[in-house]
């Protein structure tokens, strides 16, 4: 029930004035009818990423990472063996170059064997030759080691150089072609010289 705050007046309705006394009265506050409708909140679920690839699509992509890496290989423009060997002796002091090229290091290395096997059988021949000159002979035979150690160490630097380009291009540290020096541990070198792309896992 509702009454006035002046005169006391029972009043039937809410209304603004008393209709005895006339005096103003107050706005009476609606209840409130509202209820809380907070939905408990539902537990988060498993998103897509963290569940697992089918198989098919982890064979979809790894077939696409293999196209990609054959595609980025032949984009450099295949080499033939004379040439491999002319680029890999002339890039010799090249650490930094990503090479997409698998062929190049392995041409590279049947090059500088052939070669290392003239360089032998020449040097041979002029050992002997020289031998008969005495003294001056002597001398050129000397020159001549020191220009076949020289030859040898660019030969395994050229080498080394086309093995850490490969390894900037697969994702690897290029210092890890030093273990191509190791016995055993060049097996792991090998492996990577040989295979197209490590990465087989592409984001979906």
């Amino acid at each position: 029930m509702l009454y006035c705050t002046k005169c006391g007046h029972q009043l039937t309705t809410a209304t603004k004035f008393c209709p005895a006394c006339g005096a103003a009265q107050p706005a009476s506050a609606p209840q409130s009818t509202t209820t809380n409708t907070t939905q408990p909140t539902a537990a988060p679920t498993q998103t897509a990423a963290s569940q697992p690839a089918p198989p098919l699509k982890v064979a979809q992509n790894r077939w696409q990472a293999w196209q990609d890496a054959t595609e980025a290989e032949t984009a450099q423009g295949p080499l033939s063996f004379i040439d491999s060997t002319k680029y890999g002796i002339s890039h010799w002091r090249d650490f930094k170059t990503a090479e997409s090229r698998r062929g190049v290091f392995w041409w590279l290395t049947l090059g500088i064997t052939v070669l290392g096997i003239g360089v032998e059988i020449v040097f041979l021949i002029l050992t002997s030759v020289f031998g008969a000159l005495g003294a001056l002979g002597s001398l050129l035979v000397v020159v001549l080691i020191f220009i076949l150690v020289a030859a040898s160490l660019v030969a395994e630097v050229a080498l080394l150089s086309a093995i850490a380009r490969r390894l900037i291009y697969l994702g690897k540290n290029p210092w890890l072609c030093l273990l191509s020096l190791v016995i055993f541990a060049n097996l792991y070198i090998f492996y990577l010289l040989i295979i197209t792309n490590p990465t087989t896992n592409r984001a979906a």
